[in-house]
């Protein structure tokens, strides 16, 4: 996989100019999520915080003319999984639109590709809010094993104020897999969170103070339907560094101060494993 996302790279920057170009590679690693082997049964049920999850993954925008932005990459999401995808973003006054045709990469072995879109929408009032939402699906039906369905909606709403900015948003992200023929299961997640980010005029750093709430849940549905949800409450901080000439470095973590299982859930976190998830990463721009 990493290979492929190189290629994909290398083949993206061969056709486009050497101006006006960012690179994005960050990496994410957690345990806050369910891990991606499907047990339909008590151990299946039971988190533990052994689950680990970490990728690799990268982006590169080119401004192709005033207001059109294209951007390809890849993205491994614990809950979206392994995509690959390219976007046109297109900027008009106070209102950006992305349009993102993706196609899920390998994430089960009888069905190697599967394509989907995504749309966003942006509009700000320059200098006091903005408005954002969008969604994402894939278009193929879960009828045979292997088989899976992605989708993701969001909306955020943010304020400006001295010296930082407020946001909140609420995003949900559900993954419908076909695991056997008599087995399938729906990964999901609902999160709401406020992030406000401080910042001064001229000065390299930027912070972030996060806090939010999120519903995971795993649902398996054969012959009967069990559901296992963790409700988790969630503190953390992000933190970048311009040093100049087009580099930025940021990282970010979050920790699950509270969490709680209902329905079949069994919670069976030790009290010394920290409940985490973290993206460290670098842009640069040229």
């Amino acid at each position: 996989m990493i290979r492929t996302f190189g290629l994909v790279l290398l083949v993206f920057i061969s056709v486009s100019s050497a101006s006006a170009m960012d690179l994005e590679v960050s990496s994410r690693f957690e345990n806050l999520y369910w891990g991606s082997v499907y047990k339909n049964n008590t151990d299946g049920y039971t988190f533990r915080g052994a689950d680990l999850f970490w990728n690799l993954q990268g982006s590169v925008t080119q401004e192709l003319a005033d207001g059109l932005l294209f951007k390809g990459g890849f993205e491994n999401d614990p809950v979206l999984r392994w995509r690959a995808y390219g976007q046109l973003a297109f900027g008009l006054d106070n209102l950006t639109m992305k349009f993102t045709p993706f196609i899920g990469t390998f994430n089960s072995t009888q069905k190697w590709f599967n394509p989907g879109m995504e749309a966003m929408v942006e509009y700000t009032w320059p200098g006091f809010l903005f408005l954002k939402g969008g969604f994402l699906t894939t278009f193929a039906p879960v009828s045979k094993e292997g088989d899976y369905y992605l989708t993701f909606q969001t909306a955020a709403v943010g304020t400006l104020v001295e010296n930082g900015i407020i946001t909140f948003t609420v995003e949900d992200k559900a993954a419908t897999f076909r695991a056997k023929d008599n087995l399938t299961t729906v990964d999901a997640s609902t999160r709401y969170w406020l992030d406000t980010e401080m910042f001064l005029k001229n000065f390299p750093v930027r912070m972030a103070i996060l806090t939010g709430y999120q519903v995971l849940s795993r649902r398996y549905i054969a012959a009967a339907e069990v559901l296992t949800p963790i409700h988790s409450f969630l503190l953390g901080g992000r933190f970048s560094w311009d040093f100049g000439a087009g580099t930025v470095v940021f990282a970010q973590v979050e920790s699950a101060f509270f969490n709680a299982g209902w329905d079949s859930t069994v919670m069976a976190l030790p009290s010394t494993t920290p409940v985490f998830q973290s993206v460290t990463g670098v842009r640069y721009h040229w």
